[in-house]
């Protein structure tokens, strides 16, 4: 019984370490790195391979020969052999958001429980059989950087735990109820902007989803960008010409701005070369 492992991140750092008691069979560790977050953790991952004395490597199209493939953090295609089985793992509680960043999608829907499947790859994707699932309760304001040490916890532990299943022949793959799936879709750039008709509580989930790794929540003022690091929802008020973005008060020189529903704090403002930005005496400001 052998693996190889395809990689990526802090949660591959940690499907990583989680193979550490049933390492006997790992073969090879597949590395893969992302230029669209701030720290893709690969060094890291380099550095732990070479300090347990694991075969690793950096291209992504390597071709093993191993039994299982089991990915993790993987933003790639892979494509098994008749002899081998896929598994992924994938940041939702299937079938339950499949698809694109579904943690993000989770905390900005203000999720009260996030998790990891691991299933079995198909064709189509995420609608594989379910072998393992681990959920976990969250609270929020919860941060995405704060999210991901909890998934990455699971990952580890569904990896040691998929790995003794294997080597037990105890697998049994679960198929996925279909009246239940939901879909998160992709995201790009033109997604990291706030949309002020939403609500305060709304677009703090929003800033705090996608901030680091992530490239931040990003608003606009006038002709300049900014990126917003940190923000609080505050009580409404009566506003009898409402307008969302348009800034009602100043809280210690800080701007409190209008939304759909409440008001909010933006605590933190960056300018796009990452230095701090202040309103200074301007106060008729409309963010879009």
């Amino acid at each position: 019984m052998t693996f190889t492992l395809y990689i990526s991140g802090q949660k591959g750092l940690a499907a990583l370490q989680g193979m550490e008691q049933e390492s006997a069979g790992l073969d090879l560790v597949v590395i893969g790195r992302d230029t669209h977050i701030t720290a893709d953790h690969s060094e890291e991952i380099i550095n732990y391979c070479e300090a347990k004395g694991y075969t690793y490597t950096l291209d992504k199209d390597t071709i093993s020969n191993s039994s299982y493939l089991i990915a993790a953090g993987w933003r790639f295609l892979l494509y098994p052999t008749a002899n081998q089985t896929l598994i992924v793992l994938h940041d939702s509680l299937l079938p339950k958001y499949r698809g694109f960043n579904p943690l993000v999608t989770a905390l900005i829907n203000g999720d009260e429980e996030i998790g990891v499947t691991a299933l079995l790859g198909t064709d189509s994707y995420d609608q594989g059989p379910i072998v393992l699932q681990q959920a976990i309760g969250v609270q929020y304001p919860l941060k995405i950087a704060d999210a991901i040490i909890k998934i990455a916890a699971c990952y580890k532990e569904i990896v040691a735990a998929l790995c003794y299943k294997i080597k037990q022949g105890a697998l049994t793959p679960q198929n996925q109820d279909e009246t239940k799936a939901t879909y998160s879709l992709w995201r790009d750039d033109e997604d990291y902007f706030i949309d002020w008709t939403q609500t305060a509580e709304q677009i703090e989930r929003h800033v705090n989803a996608v901030g680091k790794p992530y490239n931040g929540a990003k608003c606009r003022l006038g002709q300049q960008q900014l990126r917003v690091d940190s923000v609080r929802a505050l009580p409404d008020v009566s506003i009898a010409n409402r307008t969302p973005g348009k800034l009602i008060f100043k809280q210690e020189d800080k701007p409190v701005v209008v939304c759909g529903e409440g008001l909010l704090l933006l605590e933190v403002l960056k300018t796009e070369q990452g230095d701090d930005f202040s309103l200074g005496n301007k106060f008729r400001c409309r963010f879009k």
